[in-house]
């Protein structure tokens, strides 16, 4: 009877250790993995949104970098817009044009006329055209002499015609016939 007393508290023991080891595993699966799958998800949605701060922190870093720009850009602007004349002095520009022309060595064929001014935005455009006769060199330093006038310019097209005979003496520096077309600007006051 011994025997059989300790066979049925084995069991009970057996019986006792499994419904704690299945309680123990229940709580584990129903209670713990739960907590740990929402816990990991969790830190996956911390990370996502520190990645999202750190993109929003590189926003700010450029957005105070452009807007130093945008100052900087308006400060050149209202710089440039002192040298812009505030009306048309048809002498002035023209002997200002002739003193490039002449300093680059290019003969002018034909001069502007002044003429109606054109709205371009905020301010008055006069398209210009310029018919003039150098070699290659001279061309590019007239070129680069409008650009340098007192006065914003803009150049809307240049048209070279190379003389032939010129080619087959001087091929480095050949003749040629420019067509320069540009506007230079007014701003109204």
């Amino acid at each position: 009877m011994q025997d059989n007393v300790k066979a049925h508290l084995r069991v009970v023991n057996y019986v006792g250790a499994a419904s704690v080891g299945a309680l123990l595993g229940g709580i584990a699966i129903f209670g713990i993995l739960p907590m740990y799958k929402r816990g990991m998800d969790n830190i996956a949605a911390t990370g996502e949104l520190r990645q999202t701060l750190n993109k929003f922190e590189g926003l700010s870093t450029t957005l105070a970098h452009v807007e130093e720009q945008r100052k900087a850009t308006e400060a050149r602007l209202e710089e440039v817009e002192k040298r812009l004349p505030s009306s048309l002095e048809a002498s002035k520009f023209n002997s200002e044009l002739t003193k490039v022309a002449k300093t680059a060595g290019i003969r002018v064929e034909s001069m502007p006329r002044p003429e109606a001014l054109q709205d371009a935005g905020g301010y008055k455009a006069l398209p210009v055209e310029i018919v003039g006769r150098g070699d290659w060199a001279s061309c590019e330093k007239f070129l680069t002499g409008i650009r340098a006038m007192n006065r914003l310019t803009r150049l809307d097209s240049v048209t070279f015609e190379v003389d032939n005979d010129s080619i087959k003496h001087t091929p480095e520096n050949p003749i040629c016939l420019m067509t320069v077309r540009f506007s230079t600007f007014f701003m109204e006051r």
